[in-house]
């Protein structure tokens, strides 16, 4: 008698780690390798742990980008209540 088991299931214990399993385009891909090359980081999965560090302490937490995003959406609530339609990104 064999056990069939569904594919993907974790047999073993919970370890309470998060797993994240991504797919990257080609452009993400590309930046993920420039910064390996820039973090000299060889293992794609530490690069994007330290990226995740680098950008948390340096744009997330910093003040001035609370600040700026604070403005950025009060503007657009503003514009929403005043029925001024939103800017279309040039890029």
């Amino acid at each position: 008698m064999t056990l069939i088991r569904e594919p993907y299931t974790n047999m073993g214990k919970e370890t309470g780690k998060d797993t994240l399993r991504i797919r990257l385009n080609e452009q993400e891909a590309a930046m993920l390798a420039k910064a390996q090359q820039v973090l000299n980081q060889t293992k794609p999965g530490t690069a994007l742990k330290q990226l995740a560090k680098i950008g948390y302490a340096n744009v997330v937490n910093n003040p001035q980008t609370v600040e700026m995003l604070k403005i950025i959406y009060n503007n657009k609530r503003k514009n929403e209540r005043l029925g001024i339609p939103d800017f279309e990104n040039s890029e």
